[in-house]
């Protein structure tokens, strides 16, 4: 059955992409850089994007825009409350509430990479920085086991120096620019507007 043997193949490849390994030590050998940044490699380069940039010899840099290391949905949030169930602990939980996707046979696809990361120290050995968006995001990841000297905390921002338009009446307002998903918090957000 080609589905079944696609569905394997996709499997295999979040734990490991034999094609992504390739290309990108052929890309690094190309372009030769001094560092390589990666934002998110889950689930279609896989952790061998690591290995490609350990291999040629290249730092890596590795901002954590989620927490997918500690959790299969990357968002510590379960059914419309934070889950910190996995932090520091296996993630098989994950693979019975079906956390990625909703999906139990995809959740465990997820752990296998996870786990198999884990148990290869992935994360210790092939990256050289972890940036995580504010000081919160890295208490969690430290407490996961991941070493406090690699962790840098660099917040999202805006430039300080956005030019006011002082023409318009000034009103009161908000701006929310992000995904509208229960975990945003956009109710609370919306709450302390009112």
């Amino acid at each position: 059955n080609y589905d079944l043997q696609q569905k394997i193949r996709l499997a295999v490849r979040a734990c490991w992409s034999a094609t992504t390994y390739r290309r990108l030590r052929r890309t690094i050998r190309r372009f030769k850089p001094h560092i390589v940044h990666f934002h998110n490699i889950t689930p279609l380069l896989s952790p061998s994007a690591y290995y490609a940039c350990l291999a040629e010899g290249v730092p890596v840099v590795q901002t954590l825009h989620n927490y997918r290391l500690l959790c299969l949905n990357g968002l510590l949030f379960r059914d419309g409350s934070v889950c910190e169930r996995c932090v520091n602990r296996t993630v098989l939980r994950g693979v019975l509430y079906g956390c990625y996707r909703n999906s139990r046979l995809q959740s465990a696809v997820m752990a296998a990479s996870v786990m198999l990361h884990r148990l290869l120290k992935t994360s210790l050995r092939a990256v050289d920085a972890f940036i995580a968006l504010t000081e919160f995001a890295k208490s969690r990841f430290v407490a996961a086991g991941l070493p406090e000297e690699k962790l840098f905390v660099k917040p999202n921002f805006l430039p300080a120096d956005i030019p006011a338009n002082n023409s318009v009446p000034r009103k009161p307002r908000a701006l929310y620019i992000g995904r509208l998903s229960c975990e945003k918090g956009i109710k609370t957000l919306l709450k302390a507007w009112h």
